[in-house]
């Protein structure tokens, strides 16, 4: 049945493709821009280098060629209007080229020669794959461009992560990368110190208009944190610094319940520069489940069944503060701060029938819950940038510190049932819990970058986390003797633990002409702390690891290039897998910590290969992974309980393919499909289970744009996950189909956009799990789908610089004098 569902997805999506295919048409010819692409040293022209045309307005896409054998180049059919260009190739840093204006008085513009510098200063050329712009290829980092997801618009950083290649986003909110959860999460380059519970409601508090990029980051050089056995995933925030002042405002709402407001607001004056960036969100949907587990005990097997039905609805968002003031030409100074909130109110009902298998069940009871949920986390950054004479000559230093809380409150009622469902004349069962989570964590850091002779570089740092966490457990049940509250003393726990993590690091660097490399080493010493106050029950563990990195990137002919490297990198137990307390939210489904666990180590190889035609483009990389002491969760049933753990198993092996191809299939129509094929293995043997797996899986995304007439365009997105086994089962297929279709408006200065998620409403969750003597099937599934109505406005005043050139954020690195003032409002 799941493949007849797949393959009904698969052919609506085809459908709906098709059904757009009609209508799209070039645009008139108003404007052209002519130019010469040439190398800055030798003059020469460079073939196949990508030439694209941004609107000065949105930065938006609006055309695009590649350079021919000459390196000479002719872009047509551009509508009246005011842009950018941005001129890429491979191996080379990339030009942005302003104050293209084309206009019924002039619409021939010639750049003349436009000159490339060879990336001699490091190794993170920036590659462009697909002609959208979309996807932006780094040495060691794919960079994802949210700008271009419109289906994205109004919704959360969660919802952006499920469209990005590779990444999942489960029904608790987990994020996963290549099919594991061992993913390190930053925030504008900052650990973000977040995780389980707190990452989910950090993802959904976030506005996906306030994002920038994402980066994926695989094999991370020794700059980085090790943590994270797939790699890391970089949440980069919109932070404009154009001269002037300009904004904007974006609001959607939906059904179901579904209503976002995000605004962002930038000011540029002299050495000042500040920043507002926030949103709000709200959100409301259903829950549902079920679960059915057969327990094996003295030749008997007893039935557990449950039903679950609810829905949560609640509040979002988020607000950022941050300004610049540059001492000088060379130092700069900048401090920001801010807060995410996100609070819930779930209602849930769970009926519970307890049996032997074959009969009539013995035991029913339905189990009434309601719970609520309070999220907050303040951020605050201070930082210092000095640059030094030469080019490339910088030190970085920064200090941040972020305090999160999480109160979790709940208030159960059980009633028994008889067979017919109907209320027994017994007193029913109440009890009211708590957990109280605090986390701060303090981060110093300083980065120094030299450059050296002969297109080489060294950089060297250090970095100290400190990360202090606590966990507060509070139950009471209603004594119906009594008529009062009497605590439930054998639950009632206090969990603390200590951190802290220092480190230094040197990497070096090198380009010999189409050859280049970077090597790092990395020695780090972590201590942990932690204590369970309820019992005086004390835990330490340090290890004192170092981790070596290596890059390698060879620029093959006609625009392909084939990169190289390696890692070592760990996985460090979360404070909420260590907490060996029981979770009894669900008295048949426990789940506790274990304290004795220790990290685990990854050595990690990747080759990658990539190719760029004159409208397509494609990168693979291959790739493995071992993973010594690995942690799995393992659940083992005792009676009609569950409970969940986690151990160190022996030994995990992960290695696959990924691949990712897009290009233009006409001038108003454009792709990017990936896919990721893995096989895992588990070899290994915990304290109480000896266990073996092995499975394939893969993953595939689609996403692609039609730019109609009338400023309509239209966006689809289909991904696919196949079965994945765990250490004890395996994960059900999950597939979804996204849209929305955008119009611009108000002089291109406004945008309206209809948005559909998970149009099939086919987004559901089931798992497999297998013990020695028990077998457990389960389905989750959470409102996903959802239909949306959204409008954007930019207004302001900035700066327009003529010919300057910027970075690859959009910033400005040359002079602003003498540019021309550009309206938007």
């Amino acid at each position: 049945m799941r493949y007849l569902r797949y393959t009904r997805v698969l052919l609506m999506l085809t459908f709906a493709l098709s059904s757009v295919f009609v209508f799209g048409q070039t645009r008139g010819a108003q404007g052209i821009v002519v130019g010469q692409v040439v190398d800055q040293g030798t003059k020469i022209g460079l073939e196949y280098a990508t030439v694209s045309v941004f609107s000065a307005i949105d930065s938006s896409l609006i055309s695009g060629e590649v350079s021919d054998k000459k390196g000479q180049f002719i872009i047509k059919e551009i509508p009246e209007g005011s842009y950018y260009i941005k001129v890429n190739f491979i191996g080379y840093e990339p030009l942005f080229l302003d104050g293209i204006i084309i206009s019924a008085e002039k619409n021939l513009f010639d750049l003349g020669e436009v000159n490339l510098v060879m990336a001699s200063e490091n190794l993170n050329e920036v590659t462009v794959l697909g002609r959208a712009d979309y996807v932006v290829n780094k040495i060691d980092r794919k960079a994802y461009n949210i700008s271009k997801l419109a289906v994205a618009e109004g919704g959360s950083a969660e919802e952006v992560l499920q469209l990005i290649p590779s990444v999942q986003v489960d029904i608790d909110g987990n994020v996963s990368l290549r099919g594991s959860g061992n993913v390190t999460i930053l925030i504008d380059g900052k650990p973000s110190g977040i995780s389980g519970d707190n990452l989910a409601s950090y993802l959904e508090s976030l506005p996906a208009n306030t994002l920038e990029t994402i980066e994926v980051i695989t094999n991370p050089s020794a700059k980085y944190d090790p943590d994270g056995m797939v790699g890391i995933l970089n949440i980069i925030t919109k932070k404009k610094k154009l001269t002037g002042v300009h904004g904007t405002v974006s609001a959607s709402t939906g059904v179901p319940a579904s209503h976002n407001l995000s605004a962002m607001f930038n000011a540029k004056t002299g050495r000042w520069n500040f920043m507002v960036n926030g949103g709000f969100n709200y959100r409301g949907g259903y829950n549902k489940g079920t679960t059915y587990r057969e327990s094996y005990f003295d030749g008997d097997t007893t039935v557990l069944t449950q039903n679950t039905d609810g829905d949560r609805t609640g509040p979002g968002g988020m607000v950022r503060l941050s300004t610049d003031y540059s001492l000088s030409d060379k130092t700069t100074l900048s401090a920001g701060g801010s807060y995410n909130l996100r609070n819930f109110k779930m209602t849930e009902d769970i009926v519970t029938r307890n049996g032997y298998l074959g009969e009539d069940p013995f035991d029913i009871y339905t189990r009434d819950t309601e719970r609520k949920m309070e999220f907050g986390m303040f951020r605050y950054n201070f930082g210092l940038k000095h640059q030094f004479d030469t080019e490339g000559h910088e030190l970085v230093v920064d200090a941040s510190q972020s305090r999160m809380t999480h109160q979790f409150s709940g208030t159960y009622e059980e009633m028994p049932l008889s067979i017919a469902m109907e209320p027994l004349n017994y007193v029913s069962f109440r009890q009211n819990n708590s957990t109280q989570s605090d986390e701060t964590t303090t981060t110093l850091q300083a980065d120094y970058t030299l450059p050296l002779k002969q297109n080489n570089a060294f950089e060297a740092g250090y970095k100290s986390i400190f990360r202090n966490d606590g966990s507060d457990f509070f139950s009471e049940s209603y004594d119906s003797l009594s008529n009062q509250w009497m605590d439930d003393v054998f639950l009632i726990n206090n969990f603390i633990a200590d951190e802290q993590i220092h480190a230094v690091y040197g990497v070096y660097k090198q380009n010999i002409k189409k050859f280049g490399y970077q090597v790092g080493l990395r020695l780090e010493q972590a201590v942990l702390d932690a204590e369970l106050v309820t019992t005086n029950e004390t835990f330490h563990n340090d290890y004192l690891s170092v981790f070596p990195t290596i890059h390698l990137n060879y620029i093959l002919p006609q625009s392909q290039q084939l990169k190289a490297s390696y890692s070592r990198r760990l996985d460090r137990p979360n404070h909420r897998v260590l907490n060996p307390f029981a979770d009894y939210s669900d008295p048949y489904n426990l789940r506790k910590g274990n304290p004795f666990l220790l990290p685990e180590y990854i050595d990690s190889y990747e080759v990658e290969y990539e190719k760029i035609w004159d409208k397509f483009s494609v990168g693979t990389t291959v790739y493995y992974k071992q993973i010594n002491g690995m942690i799995s969760s393992i659940k083992t049933v005792e009676g009609d309980v569950s409970t969940t753990t986690y151990e160190n198993l022996g030994t995990g092996i992960n290695y696959g393919l990924e691949l990712v191809f897009g290009g233009d299939l006409a001038k108003w129509w454009n792709f990017t499909w990936s896919s990721n094929g893995y096989r895992t293995e588990l070899i290994g043997e915990g304290k109480n289970s000896a266990l073996s797996t092995e499975g394939f899986a893969f993953n595939t995304k689609l996403l692609t744009n039609f730019y109609l007439p009338k400023k309509f365009n239209l966006q689809l997105s289909a991904d696919y996950r196949s079965p994945m086994v765990v250490a004890q089962g395996e994960i059900s297929e999950v597939y979804s189909v996204d849209f929305a279709l955008s119009k611009k408006i108000m002089n291109d200065k406004g945008s309206l956009s209809l948005r559909a998620r998970d149009v099939f409403n086919t987004r559901a969750y089931s798992f497999v799990n297998e013990g020695v003597n028990f077998y457990q099937e389960s389905y989750r599934k959470r409102q996903s789908q959802s239909v949306q109505l959204g409008f954007t406005y930019s207004f302001g005043r900035f700066k327009n610089m003529k010919g300057g050139r910027m970075n690859g954020n959009g910033e400005e690195r040359g002079g602003m004098e003498g540019g021309e003032s550009i309206e938007i409002d």
